[in-house]
């Protein structure tokens, strides 16, 4: 469950940009506090809450914040590099790694790492 500074311009980011299906969202209409994407077998689930006062013993952030990145294996990651790099960022162009998968990196609205990937 990652933390989204803006459900609606996560989704579009993920779904138009990124070609993400969403699966269910909750309310159904408006502006959801919940979502899940799936992309070729990857589901993303997105949660967002209005900044409020905490009560007593409440403690979480409304910045969405990770460490890492998310790796996401794709069937063909040059054409799906080729697809998207006129609708995305990418930070990290397409390459082969060491490791033995190619690979690009684009970061999201909210900030998060995420790696697109396909084994050599």
């Amino acid at each position: 469950m990652l933390a989204a500074r803006d459900m609606d311009e996560t989704i579009a980011f993920y779904s138009s940009a990124l070609g993400f299906e969403v699966v269910s969202r909750m309310p159904e209409e408006g502006t959801p506090f919940w979502c899940r994407l799936r992309r070729q077998g990857v589901d993303l689930m997105f949660t967002w809450s209005a900044p409020h006062d905490h009560e007593p013993g409440e403690e979480h952030s409304h910045e969405p914040a990770m460490t890492g990145s998310l790796y996401i294996y794709v069937d063909d990651v040059t054409a799906f590099h080729d697809d998207v790099k006129g609708r995305v960022d990418v930070v990290h162009g397409l390459s082969d790694e060491a490791h033995g998968n190619r690979e690009f990196v684009v970061h999201d609205p909210n900030g998060y790492v995420l790696i697109f990937g396909q084994i050599l």
